[in-house]
């Protein structure tokens, strides 16, 4: 009996809870924040990606050739 009891005053208090939720409506947005400032990497952010790659592609093939008896 008592978790029957426990289920229902659960279920209750979930849906009361849930109702005053959305009854509250949303919260005023106030004042938004500034942009954040744009830096000097964000103009060449596709030569990095491709040096980062070009230097990653020289550490894969030294570690290659140090491994390969020739």
């Amino acid at each position: 009996m008592k978790d029957k009891l426990k289920r229902v005053v659960s279920l209750l208090v979930l849906l009361v809870s849930s109702t005053s939720l959305y009854a509250a409506g949303p919260p005023s947005p106030g004042r938004r924040p500034p942009p954040p400032p744009k830096l000097p990497i964000d103009d060449y952010i596709g030569i990095v990606v491709i040096l980062s790659i070009l230097y990653g592609f020289y550490v894969i093939s030294y570690k290659l050739k140090t491994k390969t008896p020739r």
